[in-house]
């Protein structure tokens, strides 16, 4: 094997890794060693990219490209770096740019719908490129299940659900299975819900989202019971899975099994804090008018991306990645929080909460949301999380009238049971306040009507020994 090629594949498991610092050093060295080679340079560009080194990815990227790469990859590093740098017009010709050469790059055709979604929120906009190259490529399956996603991200679930009813007659995998079943509920369909997520999970019993999209069919069918052992089994393996934990909380939650009672206390489990000032602000106060309008200049969306909580607001991904000085100090602010949070909820070996507590944490991902009236978070987990958050920086009038508009709420699953589940816990959001809770709880907002907005930052922690 050549030096090249050596520090190539060396570079590549570090990535795969999440080393990136150490993979980018590798392949710096591959550069100098094959300098006006369009590879080594995407390579370089990608692995930025995979940093959030956005400026360093757009450059390499075209710099590949300028030595001639033509693959499609090395457009879509920087349409992807343009995005996060919220060049939006020059990120849409690159997804283009993409599509050009390889149509059916179902990346590149979700994150352009995404992106013409989130500026217009307009669906027809959205898909009208994806839809074209259905029609040239009628019989592709990922493609139509890309479609399905646009849908129902946008919120259009009984289209969605129909794209991928159409795509059944003809072909049937365990992706399509799951993703039918998880539409099918989302659209009141429970029994053919299950119809397609038993199916899915009779193809590959060892695939999570057949498996989750089975149990969340069995609780929707009260069934309960059936799905317990199927959860129970799973976590056996995967210990860490929030969703997996959320899964099994809900199940037995429905099955009266007191096991719940431990792992969703929530008077204990979700505590508030007030953040810290930081260095640099004379008080509180004024460093949260600072934090709120840095924030807020960098929300330029109409509507939310895809595959999240959000309704009838924007979201802003990887929040750190800004320069601002208020938002640099963010994580001075919420240190002396989490510090008590993790003294509070100690190292108890058996639970899947404190059992993970190191007294260390690092981001697994920091973002901001902003909603407008009648906003609000669907039911979620943070799938990838250990701790999660919600911070408060601008609030509705509403939220502190004698309703609970605009709160933060836990314990009702995102997921349809028979029978239903309610509500267990609201807090009160307060500006300059800080939430923790375990990242397998299910929680949601209350949909507010004001002309006001409700802007957070929230955040994913995971133990600093973990790789996220």
């Amino acid at each position: 094997m050549s030096e090249l090629s050596a520090l190539t594949q060396q570079a590549k498991q570090l990535k795969q890794q999440n080393r990136y610092e150490e993979a980018i050093a590798l392949y710096k060295q591959a550069c100098l060693i094959s300098p006006q080679n369009p590879v080594t340079e995407h390579n370089l560009a990608a692995a930025y990219g995979d940093a959030d080194l956005l400026h360093d990815a757009r450059y390499h990227a075209r710099m590949a490209l300028q030595l001639g790469s033509t693959y499609a990859a090395t457009w879509l590093v920087l349409a992807r770096a343009e995005q996060g740098l919220q060049h939006f017009g020059a990120a849409e010709q690159a997804y283009r740019k993409v599509l050009a050469i390889d149509p059916t790059q179902a990346e590149a055709q979700l994150e352009l719908a995404q992106l013409v979604w989130m500026q217009s929120a307009n669906i027809q906009e959205a898909v009208a490129t994806l839809i074209s190259t259905i029609k040239q490529h009628p019989d592709n399956p990922v493609l139509r299940l890309t479609l399905a996603r646009v849908f129902e991200g946008a919120g259009d679930v009984a289209v969605g659900y129909k794209v991928l009813a159409d795509t059944l007659l003809f072909m049937e995998d365990e992706v399509l299975l799951s993703t039918a079943a998880h539409l099918a509920l989302d659209n009141g369909d429970y029994e053919q819900a299950l119809l397609h997520a038993e199916r899915a999970f009779a193809f590959a019993p060892e695939y999570a989202p057949a498996l989750m999209a089975y149990c969340y069919a069995l609780m929707a069918n009260e069934q309960a019971a059936q799905a317990l052992p199927v959860i129970d089994s799973y976590l056996q393996q995967q210990p860490d899975d929030q969703l997996a934990l959320a899964v099994q909380a809900t199940a037995l939650r429905l099955c009266g099994d007191e096991r719940y009672q431990d792992l969703c206390n929530y008077k204990s489990m979700v505590q508030a804090y007030s953040l810290q000032t930081p260095q640099g602000w004379s008080s509180l106060p004024d460093y949260l008018t600072e934090l709120k309008q840095a924030v807020r200049q960098h929300h330029h969306f109409k509507a939310h991306p895809f595959g999240q909580s959000v309704r009838h607001g924007s979201q802003q991904p990887s929040l750190l990645r800004f320069k601002d000085p208020a938002i640099q100090a963010f994580p001075q602010a919420i240190a002396p929080a989490i510090e008590q949070y993790l003294q509070h909820i100690g190292t108890d070996k058996q639970h899947p909460l404190s059992r993970r507590n190191q007294q260390d944490w690092q981001f697994n991902g920091i973002w901001s949301v902003l909603l407008k009236s009648q906003g609000f978070h669907s039911n979620h987990v943070h799938s990838k999380g250990w701790i999660s958050s919600a911070c408060y920086l601008e609030l509705p009038n509403t939220v502190k009238q004698g309703n609970v508009d605009g709160w933060l709420k836990f314990g009702e699953p995102g997921l349809a049971t028979q029978p239903k589940l309610a509500v267990e816990r609201y807090v009160k959001p307060e500006v300059g306040q800080l939430v923790l809770f375990p990242s397998y709880f299910w929680h949601g907002t209350v949909p507010f009507s004001s002309s006001d907005s409700r802007m957070t930052i929230a955040f994913d922690l995971v133990p600093k020994s973990s790789c996220c």
